[in-house]
Parts: structure tokens; sequence; C-alpha cells
């Protein structure tokens, strides 16, 4: 089963080659392809799973001074690691290839998620019931992003899709960290806004509200 966004497109022969990967590792779950951006740009799909240290970091902007550390940023920054194949953690559902029988033997795709977070709860159960995530350079899509919508409009959504994901996968306290700290990034995304996009701005402060909001409202339920 393919998972494309709308915003995303891949020829048949490179579709070829992902379903090749499939079959040549019978543990792959899903594989995702090279991901180019409209202007020709590599766009980085290979992702780590979030993690408290990666939210902290992030929020206090440590991913910008230190691009390539693991420990500070959950997305996978070095061309290098897109020139071969390759495992991360998970692979941006923007366009992966899932195996059928896998995903069915985890459930399939929470609905609970909406836009976003959906692919790293996937792959996290997918992970804990042995089977494994490929990265194929073979293969190539094509991504423009932010299709459906302006990013400001997004991160409110984003934002408490992340506290979901840690309540389901970490339990209440580590949600309730996660919450702050994806509120902290929040407002400091917001004060550097201020000034040049207020349209932005506005949409991460609505982001930390979310978060916030989502502590309390995922509750003890998933």
């Amino acid at each position: 089963m393919l998972l494309l966004n709308p915003d995303a497109a891949i020829e048949p022969a490179s579709v070829a080659v992902l379903c090749d990967a499939l079959r040549a590792d019978p543990r792959l779950g899903g594989v995702g392809p090279r991901v180019l951006r409209a202007d020709g740009r590599l766009a980085f799909s290979q992702r780590r799973f979030p993690r408290l240290r990666s939210t902290y970091a992030q929020g206090l902007l440590l991913h910008r001074v230190a691009p390539h550390a693991t420990w500070c940023d959950e997305v996978i920054r070095d061309p290098a690691a897109y020139e071969r194949a390759g495992s991360p953690d998970w692979i941006s559902g923007c366009c992966v290839l899932l195996r059928r029988d896998a995903v069915e033997a985890v459930g399939g795709l929470d609905e609970g998620f909406f836009l976003f977070s959906e692919e790293i709860d996937l792959f996290q159960r997918l992970a804990a019931a042995g089977w494994r995530p490929g990265f194929e350079p073979a293969a190539t899509a094509s991504h423009i992003g932010s299709g459906s919508a302006a990013p400001e409009t997004m991160e409110h959504i984003q934002a408490y899709s992340r506290v979901r994901y840690a309540r389901k996968h970490g339990g209440p306290v580590v949600a309730l960290l996660e919450g702050v700290g994806v509120a902290f990034g929040a407002l400091m995304h917001a004060a550097m806004w201020a000034a040049r996009r207020p349209a932005r701005a506005r949409g991460h402060l609505q982001a930390a509200r979310s978060a916030l909001g989502a502590v309390r409202s995922v509750g003890g339920t998933v």
C-alpha cells in the first residue's frame, strides 16, 4: 500500500524499485524513496523517533546550531545518508510504500492522528513487532510541501499530535513534559516571527496553546 501526499508524486518505475526492495527483504515493513523538493533540492525524509531531549533541544533551537547532532534533531540532515540504502527509525509519510501484511498485523494506521505523527506512530508499532523501515535512493519522488494549507494554519494540529503520540507511547508524565517542551518551542518561534511575519507568529502561539491543551484532553486515552 502506497502512502502519497496530495502534493507529492512518484513515477511507476520508482514504485517498482520500492516493490523490489520489499520483496528482497521480508522484514521491511515499509520503504521510502529519495524525495526532492519542487526546486530539485533534497528533502530530508529520514527521521529519528521523537524523544524529550530532541523536543527541548529544538525548543532551544540547538538543532540549528548543531544540525548533524543526533541527540538534538529528529531529522537526518546528512546528505550522505541519502546516497545509500538505509534503515532510519521512520520515513516521512509524504511518500512511503508499506507492506500490507505488516500494517495489518499492527492494527493499521491510528485514525486518532490527523495529518501529523500518524506515520511515526505506525513505524513505532512496526518496530515493536519486529518490522523495520527502509530507505531506497534508487527510487525518487517529488514533494512540493505545504500543499494542503499554509504552515501557520497547521502548527496547532502538529503540536496536538506530538503530545498525543507522547501519551500513547510514553505515558502521562512523558506527555506532560512533551507538551511543555512543544509549547516552549512554539513560543520561541512565535517570538522569532513576530516582527517579520505576524501570521506565522500567531500560528505558533496557537500551537503553544494546543500543546498544553492536549496534555489535558488526551488524558488517559489514546
